[in-house]
């Protein structure tokens, strides 16, 4: 199961936000990283393409945390984003969870 810091699921039960909008700038704080505008951008669109946006797996974990719910992505790209394995973890745990991404770009993980 896709583990969700507590801190986010406290501070973020205000308005039902399908899109996780709301989830994902929480999480950007928790993580210390800054909010993807592109994502932020598209993340009603059915497809989401954010290869070569340097996520890093900070980025990457926040990025995870409103995907579990969303259900508008059903394709994702990750290529060529540092993700590392921590990054990479937190994808593939999305990924259990969300059933609406079914169309998946390969997702390597780059090592520093």
């Amino acid at each position: 199961m896709f583990h969700v810091p507590h801190r986010l699921t406290t501070e973020t039960r205000t308005a039902y936000d399908p899109s996780g909008r709301t989830m994902y700038l929480e999480a950007c704080k928790v993580y210390g990283v800054v909010p993807a505008s592109y994502f932020l951008l598209h993340i009603q669109d059915p497809e989401l393409n954010m290869m070569h946006h340097g996520l890093g797996p900070q980025g990457a974990k926040a990025l995870a945390v409103p995907l579990v719910t969303n259900t508008f992505i059903v394709k994702l790209s990750l290529q060529d984003n540092w993700l590392e394995g921590e990054g990479g973890a937190a994808i593939a745990e999305m990924l259990k969870e969300n059933c609406y991404i079914t169309g998946k770009s390969s997702i390597p993980v780059r090592h520093s």
